[in-house]
């Protein structure tokens, strides 16, 4: 037998375990459910990582709408664990998503995404700010 000297962690595991399962999947989306993000400005771009180890272009799905993007995908069981008994199991599979507003206004057609090595890179490039135009007043 295999005792977990952290009961309290363990109780919490459960717990987030068991809701996610209510829910139909194992993140709800809310802030600081997987996938887990940073998200950086310049004065050209947004930039959103998010970390999906494990996870291949196929898992995972990028849509941006209505000032909202979302991050979607699922996490899939590993095949060899079917020929054993779990003892304990933290990592997390099934379905996931997490939205984020973007306040900015955004090039829409020049968004990017690229997976490298389990992290997420999804580049928003912002609209360039219009400048009014100073029109010179000549003397006829």
């Amino acid at each position: 037998m295999i005792w977990n000297t952290d009961l309290l962690g363990e109780l919490d595991r459960m717990r987030r375990e068991m809701a996610g399962l209510v829910e139909g999947q194992y993140q709800t989306g809310k802030t600081g459910g997987y996938p887990y993000v940073n998200i950086y400005e310049t004065k050209e771009d947004i930039t959103v990582l998010a970390e999906l180890p494990g996870l291949v272009q196929d898992d995972v799905s990028v849509s941006f709408v209505n000032g909202i993007l979302t991050l979607s995908g699922q996490k899939k069981p590993f095949v060899e664990a079917e020929k054993f008994s779990v003892i304990r199991q933290e990592r997390a599979q099934g379905d996931f998503k997490k939205s984020l507003r973007i306040p900015n206004k955004l090039e829409e057609n020049k968004i990017s995404a690229k997976l490298i090595n389990g992290i997420l890179t999804v580049t928003l490039p912002k609209v360039a700010e219009i400048k009014p135009k100073q029109i010179q007043v000549k003397v006829s």
